[in-house]
């Protein structure tokens, strides 16, 4: 490692700093004369001369950071154009004026531990929220948090990823290695106690302008300030519902005069990108054809902390954002810990929790988690019964066998019910194929693996809607199809990624209407819509969701930092 090292640094300072060094440092030294003869010096004249050569003999730390940073661009811009911005740009000057400042320090152990202790965290924060990214939506958030254990990360990964966590580990090892040991050997100048206040005042400067940005570190901060911090400001009722928050309390109060069934299908990562003939020919037909004769809400898009499966259906279910507060549980390394969502005091009011009140039947069953025997984490919502399916498995059972057990469940269990499952197969990265998986093509006549998972699982639903038909319980019974999230961003080859066009799955099938509705709206919309449809009657108020059958207020859309703060008071006071 140490002749990796000094190879690097050789070549650096041979090729790149050797030259223009000696020519600034034959400038000092006739300055320094010239200095000395006058036998006076200022402030500022050393700060310009120490400045431009210490800023050279840094290149060699620099070069590296400059070499990720363009290939960092390089990818943002080409997978994600609509998110690039000046941050890419300023926040590594900012970064670089503080290193800047430190090589200014008279002590050399000084300037290794504090140059490490600003390189190393910030480069591996910029590793961390670019695998965020990759994983999730938007960079460090719930679900990264969640997901983002290094089992997890590496088992979902797919063996070019592997490849390139490995490749970013090792660079960054060796870049850290490589700047201690160039911090260790910058030749510093001694400064006056007027220059070293300067530089600790820019320096100071540039590293809060570089928490500004939406950088890697900005991004954590931001987090932890919106997520994990508690609410210190009370809200009133009039300021609560100015924020589109609407407080409810009191005894719950439901009736359903239609008792209508609910079969409610979570298809995984399914997002509207799929349904796009022009990119997806043929992909998905059966629920293309269902699309025709179902009322279509076309324009949902994902909550706040919704990313994920549990906060995705979550937030359907109870018609409000996943928080912090809500995770009785400390947050572990996996979702399967998470055994109960619920507020400290007060169980949340959810759809189950409503038809509950009106005597339905209800289950709910996913996949997934695999040797799993802990209780599901919507148990406490209303379901009767709530099950995480596992054979034993990394995957738990198939999709086309938690199909089958729902139709089972359809002819057995007493009327009204409300009958939920899970997809899996569709997981990103890859999605699981089997032996009856059938191929499909894009329309390059390419064969595409991933995307004839979603094929066959669409045969599989196509199979699965016309054994109920056949049955007289039909003529009753409402199907919902919604997606729990996003297609995961690492996930998304061929799949478009243009965040103005992506929207959940969200569309009713046998409700006795038709049509598309594309009134704006989120994740937390489907718990009051379904009711609606379902014909169900009750005194609760959604705190953020609203029917989108009606007319909706907007202002529940805003998820500003405030209405999250009024929300979190919202949800620890009621």
């Amino acid at each position: 490692m140490k002749g990796l090292i000094n190879i690097l640094n050789h070549f650096v300072s041979q090729y790149i700093i050797s030259t223009p060094g000696r020519i600034i440092e034959a400038e000092i030294q006739i300055q320094d004369a010239r200095l000395e003869t006058k036998k006076t010096s200022s402030s500022s004249a050393v700060l310009k001369r120490l400045f431009i050569f210490n800023h050279l003999q840094y290149l060699r730390v620099q070069i590296p950071a400059l070499i990720i940073l363009a290939i960092t661009m390089n990818t943002e811009l080409k997978r994600n154009p609509e998110d690039w911005n000046w941050s890419f740009v300023c926040f590594p000057i900012c970064l670089g004026i503080v290193f800047q400042c430190i090589v200014f320090l008279q002590n050399k152990v000084w300037r290794i531990i504090l140059g490490l202790v600003m390189f190393i965290p910030v480069l591996v924060l910029s590793v961390l929220e670019r695998i965020a990214y990759n994983f999730s939506y938007d960079g460090f958030n719930l679900a990264f948090f969640i997901h983002g254990n290094l089992q997890d990360i590496w088992y979902y990964s797919t063996p070019m990823q592997k490849l390139i966590i490995v490749a970013i580990l090792a660079g960054v090892i060796v870049l850290s290695i490589w700047c201690g040991y160039i911090f260790a050997e910058i030749p510093v100048k001694r400064i006056t106690v007027r220059a070293q206040l300067i530089i600790t005042v820019i320096g100071m400067v540039a590293l809060f302008l570089s928490g500004q940005f939406p950088s890697a570190p900005g991004q954590l901060v931001k987090f932890m300030y919106s997520d994990l911090t508690s609410n210190v400001k009370r809200y009133t009722t009039t300021e609560l519902l100015t924020l589109g928050i609407k407080p409810w309390e009191g005894t719950l109060q439901a009736s359903a005069s239609l008792k209508k069934n609910l079969v409610w299908i979570i298809l995984e990562s399914t997002d509207s990108s799929f349904f796009d003939e022009n990119s997806f020919p043929r992909l998905m037909p059966n629920l293309q054809k269902l699309k025709k004769d179902a009322l279509v809400f076309n324009n949902l898009k994902m909550c706040r902390n919704a990313g994920f499966s549990v906060g995705g259906n979550f937030a359907a279910m109870t018609g409000e954002c996943l928080m912090i507060s809500e995770i009785r549980k400390e947050l572990s390394s996996s979702v399967s810990t998470i055994r109960r969502i619920e507020h400290d005091t007060v169980m949340t009011v959810s759809l189950p929790g409503i038809l509950k009140k009106c005597g339905y039947s209800q289950e709910f069953r996913e996949s997934f988690n695999p040797g799993s025997d802990n209780s599901h984490p919507f148990s406490n919502l209303g379901f009767d019964y709530s099950e995480v399916c596992s054979n034993g498995t990394a995957w738990g059972i198939s999709d086309a066998e938690m199909l089958e057990l729902t139709y089972q469940r359809y002819l057995k269990m007493p009327e009204p019910f409300n009958l939920v499952m899970c997809t899996v197969d569709t997981h990103g990265d890859c999605g699981r194929r089997h032996k009856n998986t059938t191929r499909w093509y894009n329309k390059d006549g390419q064969y595409d693996k991933y995307m004839s998972v979603f094929n066959y699982n669409d045969k599989l639903i196509g199979a699965f809607i016309g054994k109920l038909k056949e049955s007289p319980r039909w003529k009753n019974t409402i199907v919902v199809f919604t997606s729990d999230h996003y297609l995961h961003s690492g996930s998304r080859t061929g799949v478009s990624n243009d965040n103005t066009s992506k929207r959940l799955t969200f569309f009713v099938v046998n409700c006795g209407r038709t049509g598309i509705i594309n009134i704006p709206g989120k994740t937390f919309d489907i718990a009051p819509t379904l009711l609606d449809l379902m014909g169900v009657t009750h005194n609760y108020v959604f705190p953020l969701g609203e029917s989108l059958i009606g007319n909706p207020n907007p202002i529940r859309l805003s998820e500003s930092l405030t209405q999250l703060d009024a929300l979190k008071f919202y949800i620890n006071s009621r």
